[in-house]
């Protein structure tokens, strides 16, 4: 018996590569390989492309003790499919994903793998591929994804309800009880960043919305942000911009809990989404700010509305309004006489209050004949007061003189 090791320095030449591969086929038979000498016969045979040889091997040798990371290696530089073959049956997951991607192209077989694999397994191949997965078979990946974040024990919602219906009829869809101890699902935040479509990303969240048993904010905060991106891109006037800014307006405006106020008004900002800006206004009480959006872009009919609706309530509204209408230049004399109407017939502020509003006049704003009316009004109101106080007083002063003679 002679040492392996001998034999095989002296067939390391390359001329000698043929002699060196019937030497390890031998010592293989006779079962005196280590995982050195197969790792060495599987490099002859790719060097000398005796590829069936190599399949033939492999199939014999599938579950010796061999380097199967060396081994699937070396196939991939000439035998894919005997790679692919034998990372599979030794459950070399990174291994087998990676020739399906990299070197098959087989994207949809490369979902289909994941989607069977534990969710460690899964989670961690989809986050090494997911960008390419979604340039190539986005709706698959999309599944995929769903599955990864709900574990598919998710009670099913009415696919052709949307979202904000759903999330109306409040946690119906969720799952009874939320995750248990032994759940295992993916972070759903953790894979927005693979979408670059903003109605894949918004089917992806809605899916979540209905089928998870929370939410963070942030999914909200980016539905949100697509849900804008689609809006504003949108034909004016269109059934689908229409559509869009209904579904905004209801979750700005009724689901408030779920989404960063701050967050979400820069947002209706940048995109000039003033509806939903003027809901979020609204609920910080920041009536200021709704007055003055109104004044800049002349919409004194909303102005109006909006301080009959809210007025009552809170009188302050009439007054950012009054100091804005001092501001304003051309403002209808008819819509601040309106305003001044509403004050004085609720007697929501005193003339004083309206006098003071009204002193530092904008050059083309408001001047004394559009409060003219207003002013006669509440002089002759006073005046009524003040007759009347005098009527009461002559009244008791013959009642008094009258007792007094009796």
């Amino acid at each position: 018996y002679l040492e392996p090791s001998y034999v095989i320095r002296r067939f390391l030449d390359p001329r000698h590569t043929q002699y060196l591969t019937d030497y390890l086929q031998s010592i293989h038979k006779q079962d005196k390989a280590s995982t050195d000498h197969t790792t060495l016969l599987l490099n002859c045979f790719t060097r000398l492309d005796r590829i069936e040889e190599l399949k033939l091997f492999l199939e014999n040798y599938k579950q010796n003790n061999f380097d199967i990371g060396v081994a699937i290696s070396v196939c991939r530089k000439s035998c894919l499919d005997q790679a692919l073959d034998l990372a599979k049956f030794n459950k070399q997951h990174d291994h087998t994903v990676t020739i399906l991607i990299e070197d098959l192209k087989l994207y949809d077989d490369a979902v289909d793998y994941i989607s069977n694999l534990s969710y460690n397994e899964a989670e961690k191949n989809i986050m090494k591929y997911g960008n390419l997965l979604m340039t190539q078979v986005p709706q698959k990946l999309i599944v995929l994804l769903k599955k990864l974040c709900t574990d598919f024990i998710a009670k099913k919602c009415d696919e052709s309800t949307s979202i904000v219906e759903n999330i109306s009829m409040g946690f119906e869809g969720y799952r009874n009880g939320g995750f248990s101890d032994g759940d295992e699902h993916s972070t759903p935040e953790d894979f927005i960043h693979f979408f670059d479509d903003s109605k894949q990303l918004i089917d992806y969240i809605e899916y979540l919305i209905r089928n998870l048993p929370t939410c963070s904010k942030f999914l909200y905060n980016s539905l949100i942000e697509h849900y804008l991106t689609l809006w504003k891109i949108a034909d004016n006037p269109s059934t689908e911009r229409i559509g869009l800014e209904q579904r905004l307006v209801e979750l700005i405006k009724n689901h408030n809990q779920f989404y960063d106020h701050n967050h979400v008004l820069v947002l209706c900002q940048t995109y000039e989404f003033w509806l939903g800006a003027m809901l979020i206004y609204e609920e910080k009480k920041l009536y200021n700010l709704i007055v003055r959006h109104y004044l800049s872009t002349k919409d004194y009919s909303s102005l109006y509305t909006l301080c009959k609706r809210l007025g009552t309530t809170d009188s302050s509204i009439w007054l950012h309004a009054l100091n804005g209408l001092r501001l304003a230049s051309h403002v209808p004399s008819s819509f601040l006489q309106e305003i001044l109407q509403v004050i004085a017939t609720e007697k929501l502020l005193s003339p004083l209050q309206v006098l003071n509003a009204l002193t530092a006049i904008n050059e083309n704003g408001p001047n004394l004949s559009n409060v003219r009316s207003y002013f006669l009004q509440i002089f002759q109101k006073e005046d009524e007061i003040i007759q009347k106080d005098r009527e009461e007083a002559e009244k008791y002063h013959r009642e008094s003189e009258e007792m007094k003679l009796n």
